[in-house]
């Protein structure tokens, strides 16, 4: 494999320089934040997220060797935090406001995984659709909501997903097509729902 400047930036790390982790973190901080906050829909919590993987590279950095993407590695770490924070909550997050099903950036996922019905316009049809999506994505397993959230949302490939789960390609696959055939199914339901009233 090529090294890439993250790479090169996290051997530097493990040399010990200090500002190539603070770049490092510079340039992975947002990204992985919107991560956990696919999985959370909780910005507080994610933010606690993103501190707790950084600690976990510093206390991994001299496992690292630059055979993959300095991300697969990093989305590695972050996939074991997320098994371990469902582990030790043993329940599915918290439900989320309507304020925050309204943000601009929770209706990427009712775009991808449209039931092909018309958009209708409104602010407070829209806000409970993706209430909806959001609901029906807490309900996947925390195993695929991972999947889903790592495809969707940080747009890796299957490949990748796979180097960073451990599932193979075939498996990866078929967890994010039934993921999204549930969350079509939720969608076409509203939509029928909706026109019965």
């Amino acid at each position: 494999m090529e090294i890439g400047d993250d790479e090169r930036l996290m051997m530097e790390f493990v040399a010990g320089s200090g500002d190539a982790f603070e770049e490092l973190i510079k340039r992975h901080q947002k990204p992985l934040l919107n991560f956990f906050y696919r999985l959370l829909w909780d910005h507080h919590k994610a933010e606690d997220c993103v501190q707790e993987v950084f600690r976990r590279i510093v206390g991994a950095r001299f496992r690292y060797r630059p055979v993959s993407k300095f991300t697969t590695f990093m989305y590695r770490i972050a996939k074991n935090y997320w098994i371990d924070l469902c582990r030790r909550r043993a329940a599915s997050p918290p439900p989320v406001s309507l304020d925050v099903a309204a943000d601009e950036d929770g209706s990427a996922i009712v775009d991808t995984v449209s039931s092909g019905a018309e958009d209708p316009g409104e602010l407070a049809a829209r806000s409970d659709l993706v209430r909806k999506v959001m609901e029906a994505v807490q309900e996947l397993s925390p195993e695929k909501r991972l999947i889903l959230t790592l495809s969707q949302y940080r747009g890796l490939t299957y490949r990748e997903i796979a180097d960073v789960t451990g599932l193979p390609v075939g498996t990866v696959k078929s967890r994010i097509h039934a993921a999204v055939r549930s969350l079509r199914k939720v969608l076409a339901d509203e939509d029928t729902d909706g026109q019965e009233e």
